[in-house]
């Protein structure tokens, strides 16, 4: 399927009516099986979002929508253009990145062809490599080698199809050679890398600033998020606690980025056998349904992978679930910061993480959530 250049693939709710076809491989989330439990959970939660997608469809198409995308892409191509600058790094930019005239004599669709068919697989399990208590923060890269990426991502209500503002987005990924920070069975005790929160703004959009993930084998190259909503930032800014999990879920890429990546020299290090999206079990069932999982892709620089990429998506979510057991592997009802261990850590890896603590004042704070606006990015 041919990817289109826009901010609008849609990462949207695959629709299952029978739960036999959500039998999928043991690597779901790094070889954790699904019980049936978690198959009619999941199969629940497809078939009530069916009638609300088919609305937002539309509505994620108006040039208010799409001029809001484009301004927030740009300043954050912007800014990394600058932030380039000033360490003595000229930045050719993509054309594609160059248009930015919103005048109504301009067709906005030209810009983000309407492409309302990408869709992300909501994941009822969480994976063993979730670690709690990490860094609120825009970027995330740490010390780690690899292709610059900035992420964007435009979180919607799937009930209202209307932005929501003032969520937390967790992000997580392994490094360039296919390690996840944190754990002690990765020999990653106490590291923080290629993980981060950051809340979205008032128009409902969160960036971060990362490093194009590795692989490991036995899944395509991904990208994990959560949302928190309800919760509470710490008075220092930097940890948030409490709240509830309304969305788990994976961001994919476009293969033929992928095996760019593979032979890129910030990547030779990485042994690991590549798995392809078409082989992957959570990346498949997008595929199965007709729909694409993958973001949008574009190179900062034409032609030239190593000057970065801006890949962007609109991730729906829906705000009336809350899945923060799941983040908890079933310990508990709050979200980052009170957890006893990461996710389904415990059930399906012998790993341990190593979190950070979250200072004494991570309970009180501000409140964000998604019935308090208080911030902008």
């Amino acid at each position: 399927m041919k990817l289109t250049s826009n901010f609008i693939p849609t990462l949207l709710v695959i629709l299952v009516s029978n739960p036999s076809q959500l039998f999928v491989s043991n690597a779901v989330a790094h070889g954790a099986m699904e019980s049936p439990q978690d198959l009619a959970r999941r199969a629940e939660h497809l078939n009530q979002a069916r009638a609300s997608l088919a609305v937002c469809a539309e509505k994620l198409h108006t040039r208010e929508r799409m001029e809001q995308r484009l301004r927030r892409r740009n300043t954050l191509v912007d800014q990394f253009v600058e932030m380039k600058k000033k360490n003595g790094v000229e930045i050719s930019l993509n054309p594609e990145l160059k248009k930015r005239d919103l005048s109504k004599s301009v067709d906005i669709k030209s810009l983000f062809p309407a492409n309302p068919t990408c869709v992300l697989t909501p994941e009822l399990t969480i994976g063993p490599y979730y670690a709690p208590n990490q860094l609120i923060r825009d970027d995330m890269r740490e010390d780690i080698d690899g292709v610059e990426l900035l992420l964007a991502l435009e979180i919607i209500d799937v009930n209202t199809c209307k932005v929501v503002p003032n969520v937390m987005i967790d992000f997580w990924h392994c490094s360039n050679i296919g390690k996840y920070s944190a754990f002690a069975a990765e020999g990653t005790t106490g590291e923080t890398f290629n993980r981060g929160l950051q809340a979205t703004s008032s128009d409902g959009i969160v960036t971060m600033t990362t490093i194009f993930p590795g692989w490991y084998t036995g899944r395509s190259t991904h990208i994990h998020i959560a949302a928190h909503i309800n919760g509470t930032i710490s008075s220092d800014g930097d940890f948030y606690s409490g709240g509830i999990n309304p969305h788990i879920g994976q961001l994919f890429f476009p293969e033929s980025t992928l095996q760019e990546i593979q032979s890129n020299s910030h990547y030779t290090a990485n042994n690991n056998t590549r798995t392809l999206n078409a082989q992957d079990s959570i990346y498949s069932q997008g595929e199965a349904t007709g729909l694409n999982p993958e973001m949008a892709i574009h190179y900062i620089t034409q032609g030239n992978i190593n000057a970065g990429i801006v890949a962007t998506m609109v991730v729906a979510i829906d705000t009336s679930k809350n899945y923060s057991l799941t983040m908890l592997g079933g310990g508990g009802n709050e979200g980052p910061g009170t957890s006893t261990g990461p996710g389904d850590m415990t059930r399906n890896s012998s790993a341990t993480a190593s979190a950070t603590t979250p200072p004494a004042t991570s309970t009180t704070g501000r409140s964000v959530g998604k019935f308090t606006i208080t911030s902008e990015l």
